[in-house]
């Protein structure tokens, strides 16, 4: 191959643009996550969708440390909230008004 066609591949490359974060929609019904255990890649979102007829709260904590907990607030019936996963590790995602809603994220 002839060097000004291999400076071009790679300056095509250079160029492109970023992988987009995949978004991993988790619905909450019946008082319960759809999942309860998912992997993701690091800088991907995951979205809640509140289907129930009551509020709920996302809390995202590293293992069982509550002091390190994102809180994001009171969520209404039909709302949604996007947590970003920008960092690897095991998290743990509650409703921090119905404690036995769990979901495990792993973040790769």
């Amino acid at each position: 191959m002839h060097q000004p066609f291999l400076l071009t591949i790679l300056a095509l490359a250079l160029l492109a643009p970023p992988a987009r974060a995949a978004v991993t929609t988790i619905v909450q019904a019946g008082q319960a996550f759809s999942e309860t255990d998912i992997t993701v890649h690091a800088n991907d979102h995951v979205k809640f969708l509140n289907q129930d007829d009551v509020n709920h709260n996302i809390l995202v904590q590293t293992g069982d440390d509550d002091d390190n907990a994102r809180d994001m607030g009171v969520q209404p019936p039909g709302g949604a909230v996007d947590v970003l996963f920008d960092k690897t590790g095991k998290f743990l995602v509650r409703c921090h008004i119905h404690p036995s809603m769990k979901l495990a994220v792993t973040v790769q």
